[in-house]
């Protein structure tokens, strides 16, 4: 995947999860690195994890998104 910010640019690879239904990528820029999974859950929301490490640090929650059809 290529990523476009500001005129800069960045790719990482992206990886379909064992169960067909999401995938992972994560990147490294200096200091930070991020990981993150994006799938389809079991009620059928488009749902994403994102966790950041900044330097030797422990991973953190960066965000988690649930999106569901309206009803």
């Amino acid at each position: 995947m290529r990523a476009y910010n500001d005129g800069r640019y960045m790719e990482t690879e992206v990886k379909l999860i064992d169960n067909g239904k999401g995938l992972r990528w994560s990147f490294v820029f200096g200091e930070v690195k991020t990981n993150s999974l994006l799938e389809i859950n079991e009620k059928g929301e488009w749902t994403e994890h994102h966790e950041i490490t900044v330097g030797s640090a422990a991973p953190r929650k960066l965000m988690d998104l649930r999106v569901s059809r309206a009803r």
